[in-house]
C-alpha cells in the first residue's frame, strides 16, 4: 500500500497547499513512488503513481500550453524512496510545476550515482518551485544544480550537501538567473570538507542575475558563500538575513554586478557572516549597499551601520 493514503502527510499538506493555488491556474497533479510507482502508470492519482520523477517531470512539462500567457500550474508530489535517494539526474527543465517532497522527518533526496548533480549540463528551469528536497552530489567539481536559464524559479526548504571524499561543488551554478528565489535553505556536507560554493551566478557576455533573492539561508562552505560573478549583469540583488559559516580565507558574500545593465545594484542586508581564516566577510559590493551586517573575520568583529 502506498503511503500517500489514510494519514500520511500528503493529505494535510496537499490540503494547505492545494487551497491557496487559484483553481484559475490550477493544472494536474503527478505522483511519484519508488516504492509503489509505475512509469507505465499515468501518474495522475496516488493509486497510480509513477516510479521516477523524471517521468513525472515529462508528463507535466507535456500539458504546457506555451501559447498561452497565463498558464496552468502542474504539481509533482514526491513520496520518499526506500533506498533513501532517487537516483536521477535532470537534462531537460522543469516548466511552471511545484515540485514537492513528501517527507516528515526529512526531505527526499535526490542523488544521482555517477558523473552528474541533480541537474546537469545547463539543465533549464522556469517557473518552477522546488520544495522540501534534498540534492546531493557524489561526483567531484560537478555542480549539485548545474543551471542554464533559471527564470522565476523557488528552492524553498531545500538542502544541498556533497557525498564524502567530494570536493570543488558549487551547490546552485547559474549562467541566466531573472527572479530566482532561494529562501530557508540548508548547504551543508556533514563531511570533512564544505560545499565549496553555495550559490554562483556566472559572469560574462549575456549572463546576468536579475532581481534574484537569496533570504534566511543557512550556508557551511569552502571558498565562497554567494557569488555574483564581476561581470555577471545583475540589478537589484537582494541577499538577506543568511547565516553563513566559511572555510579558511574564504569570502561570505562576493559581488560585482556590473557589465553593461547601468542600473545594477545589490543589497547585502542583516546577514550574519563568520569566516575562519582571513577572508572577506562581503567583497566587492557598494558600501551603501552593505546594510546591518554582523561580521567575524578571523577572529576580528566588525558589526556593518553603513548607510551611505
Amino acid at each position: 500500500m502506498i503511503r500517500y493514503r489514510g494519514t500520511h502527510i500528503f493529505d494535510s499538506i496537499q490540503a494547505k497547499f492545494i487551497s491557496g493555488i487559484p483553481m484559475s491556474v490550477m493544472g494536474n497533479q503527478y505522483f511519484v513512488s519508488a516504492n509503489d510507482g509505475d512509469d507505465a502508470n499515468p501518474g495522475t492519482s496516488p493509486d497510480k503513481p509513477v516510479k521516477t520523477i523524471g517521468r513525472a517531470r515529462t508528463l507535466s512539462n507535456a500539458t504546457i500550453d506555451w501559447g498561452k500567457y497565463q498558464k496552468k500550474f502542474n504539481v509533482i508530489w514526491i513520496e520518499p524512496a526506500p533506498t533513501e535517494a532517487y537516483d536521477e539526474s535532470f537534462a531537460g527543465g522543469f516548466y511552471c510545476a511545484f515540485v514537492i517532497g513528501l517527507g516528515d522527518r526529512h526531505q527526499v533526496m535526490i542523488r544521482p550515482s555517477a558523473t552528474y548533480g541533480p541537474f546537469k549540463t545547463n539543465a533549464t528551469s522556469i517557473d518552477a518551485v522546488f520544495l522540501n528536497l534534498h540534492f546531493q552530489s557524489l561526483v567531484q567539481d560537478v555542480p549539485i544544480c548545474d543551471l542554464g536559464v533559471c527564470n522565476y524559479t523557488k528552492f524553498l526548504g531545500c538542502k544541498f550537501s556533497i557525498g564524502a571524499a567530494v570536493t570543488g561543488v558549487v551547490a546552485i551554478d547559474t549562467v541566466n538567473s531573472d527572479s530566482l528565489v532561494v529562501e530557508d535553505c540548508d548547504f551543508t556536507s556533514g563531511q570533512t570538507e564544505n560545499i565549496d560554493t553555495a550559490i554562483l551566478n556566472r559572469g560574462g557576455a549575456n549572463k546576468y542575475a536579475h532581481n534574484v533573492r537569496y533570504l534566511n539561508n543557512r550556508i557551511s562552505a569552502k571558498s565562497y558563500g554567494i557569488r555574483i560573478a564581476g561581470d555577471c549583469t545583475a540589478s537589484q540583488a537582494i541577499i538577506k538575513d543568511n547565516l553563513l559559516l566559511i572555510d579558511g580565507a574564504g569570502i561570505g558574500i562576493d559581488g560585482n554586478p556590473g557589465g553593461a545593465d547601468t542600473g545594477c545594484a545589490g543589497f547585502v542586508v542583516n546577514n550574519e557572516i563568520i569566516v575562519a581564516g582571513a577572508g572577506d566577510a562581503i567583497h566587492g559590493f557598494a558600501a551603501g549597499k552593505k546594510l546591518y551586517n554582523k561580521t567575524l573575520v578571523n577572529g576580528t568583529f566588525a558589526y556593518e551601520t553603513v548607510l551611505a
